[in-house]
């Protein structure tokens, strides 16, 4: 989240050589050009598949070897970085955003950008806000103010309450996996390690939230307080750690005060991290759902978790090589609210309203089949 997608695509040439232009007839092959449109289609057949789209933003080469199998051949390894669909994003702008909402403010971008903004609604009003930097750096950081988060998943713009969680109602799209460490079982769980050692780590903070400020119209001040919720494991409240007063943020009236204490909440949900090593699965991307199981994890480890970001590895058998060496592995980040005996809310899901829908090329230029439909989810 809050990040771009890259792809690193590794492609052996066979052939005696390897430069700008292609003959195939002579064993000649060329270097897929920077500005490229691609498209990465990868997965399990036939249900859980998934497309990953973008372009060419360099290529190295990494090996170069002859294979004296295959009539001296010279087998070259080309390292291509492959930028996601937001790439079109990096671009400055300046543009002043005037009397509108931060979930407009995306709709906009998205649009202009040739995606599909999938957005929550956030009820407030920007009076004048100049934008100096890239669509990208800007949405991240106004997701950032307001406690949102913000990612580009192809042509899809996500623009979201860390709240609600887009997920499949078709329980088939929330992946299993397990670890049970049992002779005869291939555990799907590769690897797990939660973070442990502190009750709030990654910088969470369980506490109650004040901002106080100065209306300049009546002369009083103004407070605002979000009250965190910590329960035990039998579900009684527990008292808070601390209370946590905001006077880098003033504001001028108190429903702004509210706006700035609930975001700085939202900012710090999802405090217990876990990262995985998980068998290969297209479905697991960032915002979405998966159900941890096995005697071999532990009561609290086991359930429902929120991926923050995934890492897909794919190795194929190199030309010629033992078609039982390809391997499918995904590296995950995952989160949510609880650790021990706390816990604060439980996860909340959003009926799913985002079919995924294909990305089409249009004059070298990744957009969305549904350019401007965009969706503001309540």
């Amino acid at each position: 989240m809050n990040s771009h997608s890259l792809a690193f695509l590794d492609v052996v040439y066979v052939g005696s050589n390897i430069g700008t232009t292609t003959n195939r007839s002579s064993h000649k092959w060329a270097y897929i050009k920077e500005g490229t449109p691609i498209q990465i289609v990868y997965g399990q057949k036939p249900n859980f598949m998934n497309a990953f789209v973008g372009y060419i933003s360099s290529y190295e080469l990494i090996r170069l070897g002859t294979d004296k199998a295959s009539n001296k051949l010279t087998m070259s390894t080309v390292r291509y970085t492959i930028t996601g669909a937001s790439q079109v994003m990096q671009s400055t702008n300046n543009t002043a955003w005037k009397h509108t909402s931060p979930s407009t403010i995306a709709g906009n971008i998205a649009n202009k950008n040739g995606m599909r903004g999938i957005i929550h609604v956030y009820q407030a009003a920007i009076d004048y806000r100049l934008q100096n930097s890239s669509d990208f750096k800007f949405l991240a950081q106004l997701a950032d103010e307001i406690g949102y988060r913000f990612y580009v998943d192809n042509t899809d713009l996500y623009f979201i309450n860390p709240t609600q969680i887009l997920s499949r109602n078709n329980a088939r799209n929330i992946p299993q996996f397990w670890s049970y460490n049992q002779p005869g079982l291939y555990d799907t769980i590769r690897s797990f390690r939660p973070v442990v050692g502190t009750i709030t780590p990654d910088g969470g903070i369980v506490a109650n939230r004040n901002v106080i400020g100065l209306n300049p119209t009546t002369g009083q001040l103004t407070q605002a307080t979000a009250l965190a919720n910590a329960t035990t494991a039998a579900g009684n409240q527990i008292a808070d750690y601390i209370t946590k007063y905001y006077n880098a943020a003033p504001a001028e009236s108190y429903y702004e005060a509210q706006q700035k204490v609930n975001a700085d909440a939202l900012k710090n949900l999802y405090w217990n991290t876990a990262t995985s090593t998980l068998r290969g699965d297209a479905r697991v991307h960032p915002n979405s759902l998966v159900n941890l199981a096995g005697a071999a994890l532990t009561p609290d480890e086991v359930g429902l978790w929120l991926v923050n970001d995934a890492t897909h590895y794919l190795e194929k058998q190199p030309p010629g090589g033992n078609k039982y060496a390809n391997t499918y592995t995904t590296d995950a980040t995952l989160i949510r609210d609880h650790i021990y005996t706390a816990n604060t809310s439980q996860l909340s899901a959003l009926q799913d309203l985002t079919r995924s829908v294909p990305a089409k090329l249009v004059g070298g230029k990744w957009i969305s089949s549904n350019i401007g439909a965009t969706i503001y989810a309540t």
